[in-house]
């Protein structure tokens, strides 16, 4: 079992790593279920109760009409993620074997662009620790092998967007130094170009 001390350097040391991986799909996924909610409410009108397949069937029947929107949602995530690998690669060209990343610049990123969308990051977390006493006072050290972002089939569901309702923080947002995303969770489907 994990003492606490680890438990909270892998909430908030790590937080700001998650965040940065979960930034382009929370954008792409409050971008896309803003365009779902605004079509839904001019398809169907906005209070309307549609079954299943009638809201698919609507939603295929208007796809093309749909594209240039969807497209639009990816540009602005692609430009983003742009903002993003600029602060977070080395210059083109570089040939060190190291590279720096501006922690302050990265915050500074995700301050800019975080959202409070709910999503769950999945690490597959390493940790290495000199003896028993490094692993129980939280000291060893934390290598992440992957990010893995987690589906509720609830929340995402083919009908999710037509609610379009806020989702309930269940605990205040920390202050920027320290991220934490371990109370969000994904909602709502991705475009059908994405995967």
């Amino acid at each position: 079992m994990l003492g606490e001390p680890l438990v909270n350097r892998m909430s908030g040391e790590l937080s700001l790593l998650y965040d940065l991986f979960l930034l382009r799909p929370r954008w792409r996924l409050r971008l896309e279920r803003e365009l779902l909610a605004d079509w839904f409410r001019h398809r169907f009108g906005p209070a309307a109760r549609v079954p299943a397949g009638d809201y698919l069937t609507a939603f295929v029947t208007d796809l093309d009409r749909l594209a240039d929107r969807y497209r639009d949602c990816e540009t602005r995530v692609s430009a983003i993620a742009g903002e993003l690998e600029d602060a977070l690669l080395p210059p083109a060209g570089a040939t060190a074997h190291r590279h720096h990343v501006d922690r302050a610049r990265v915050t500074a990123l995700i301050d800019r662009y975080g959202l409070d969308e709910p999503a769950v990051c999945n690490p597959d977390l390493m940790i290495a620790a000199a003896d028993r006493e490094h692993l129980e006072h939280g000291e060893p050290t934390l290598v992440v092998g992957d990010l893995h972002a987690m589906d509720d089939h609830l929340s995402h569901g083919s009908i999710a967007p037509s609610s379009n309702r806020p989702f309930p923080r269940s605990r205040p947002r920390r202050p920027s130094s320290t991220h934490d995303c371990s109370h969000r969770t994904r909602p709502w489907p991705t475009s059908p170009s994405a995967t």
